[in-house]
């Protein structure tokens, strides 16, 4: 979650469009988690072999100057 929080953080600094566009990852990454839970099956086998969460792409850091 931090890293997500980190990465949100240095999006928004950049640009509207870049914070949307992280955040729009950040909602299809979010929905492809609930559509693997609520598919039918073994839900703690999934979470164990995929993660309790979901994490953002790191985006290389823009340096100005």
């Amino acid at each position: 979650m931090w890293a997500n929080a980190v990465t949100l953080n240095r999006a928004r600094q950049q640009d509207p469009s870049s914070y949307a566009a992280v955040v729009a990852e950040l909602e299809e990454l979010s929905a492809a988690k609930v559509t693997t839970l609520t598919a039918p099956g073994q839900v703690l086998l999934r979470l164990a072999a995929t993660g309790f969460g979901v994490r953002l792409r790191a985006k290389p850091e823009v340096t100005i100057g």
